[in-house]
């Protein structure tokens, strides 16, 4: 997968950035999917169900594709293991539903395209599975980033790279056979624009054909209200649940210290996947600052060492946390 890869830009970007979060204003994400799978001229259903919860990735989906009379024809495992190329969910650290199914390469084939979790704001990486005897099979993964830069190609890459322009969702296919995709440009800076095009399929990718939405500047993002400034002598102090989707990163693995779990809580709020009692803060709004947090030493306020680490590792408690040049002073406010 592809590492985290983060600017500095206003809080609230990384909430616009993800599809659950644009579902309100573009269009609403499917809950089911059809297809002429086996070319008989009639569509197949594809649809999903949530099967399973866990504490410690969330919900898991299975995928099934019924035929135009409702019989079963095909069903993904059962498998709780988000690596699984096979498992959909949407779990603590990001969703992976379809998103489409059509022929995306031109084979003839049906693909059904699944993003997987990303985390800030980095291309998507998509999952496809191709329609094949019977079954949905891994096809390929990757990336689909503009090369060269202006050209409005879109190869298939497995590079990793955080600035540049990419598709970040598949949305339709067009009646004239394009396919309506959503499409984001990071260049570094503050500066983030999003747009929609109808691309066609070409060797290797997709090519630009028309562009409904052009790419504009994001001007609705939500703007900071940190409720508590910096005191006197640079300190911040602020509040935070280490809800569950704090103690794991954006690939699912479990985080080990504190100091990671404080950081991964700080990401969370920052792109609007933050727990209820979560508060503001001015210190740790951007990746930038976030960094910080790894030269600060957390040190427990008001218990003993081993019992606060063993909360904050293997609990959910609600913290205050003071922060200073060089510690990150947590008291554990509630379990």
């Amino acid at each position: 997968m592809k590492p985290a890869l983060f600017f500095a830009v206003v809080f609230g970007l990384i909430w616009l950035l993800t599809p659950m979060a644009n579902a309100a204003d573009s269009d609403p994400l499917p809950t089911e999917l059809h297809a002429d799978l086996n070319g008989d001229g009639r569509p197949e259903r594809i649809t999903w169900f949530k099967f399973a919860e866990t504490d410690d990735e969330g919900d898991f989906f299975q995928v099934r594709v019924l035929d135009d009379d409702g019989q079963l024809l095909w069903e993904s495992p059962r498998v709780i293991d988000t690596e699984n190329p096979l498992a959909f969910g949407n779990w603590h650290f990001g969703f992976s539903l379809p998103e489409i199914a059509a022929d995306i390469d031109g084979d003839g084939a049906v693909e059904l395209v699944t993003p997987a979790p990303q985390s800030d704001v980095s291309p998507t990486y998509f999952r496809v599975l191709r329609w094949q005897n019977g079954q949905f099979v891994p096809a390929r993964s990757g990336i689909l980033l503009e090369f060269p830069r202006g050209s409005g190609h879109f190869p298939w890459a497995l590079a990793d790279q955080g600035q540049g322009i990419w598709i970040s969702s598949f949305q339709a296919r067009q009646p004239d056979g394009s396919l309506r995709v959503e499409v984001f440009e990071y260049l570094g800076g503050a500066s983030v624009r999003k747009g929609v095009a109808n691309v066609d399929l070409e060797d290797g990718g997709f090519q630009v054909r028309s562009w409904p939405k052009p790419l504009a500047v994001l001007s609705d993002m939500p703007s900071p209200e940190a409720s508590d400034p910096p005191l006197d002598g640079g300190v911040v102090i602020y509040r935070a649940r280490l809800g569950p989707s704090d103690h794991f990163n954006s690939a699912g693995a479990r985080l080990e210290t504190v100091a990671q779990i404080l950081r991964q809580d700080r990401a969370n709020y920052y792109r609007g996947m933050g727990d209820e009692d979560d508060g503001p803060d001015p210190a740790f709004q951007t990746l930038e600052e976030r960094e910080t947090m790894d030269a600060r030493r957390p040190i427990p306020v008001g218990s003993a060492q081993a019992a606060w680490r063993e909360a904050i590792l293997y609990g959910n408690p609600l913290v205050e946390v003071e922060v200073t040049d060089l510690e990150l002073r947590v008291r554990i406010v509630a379990p």
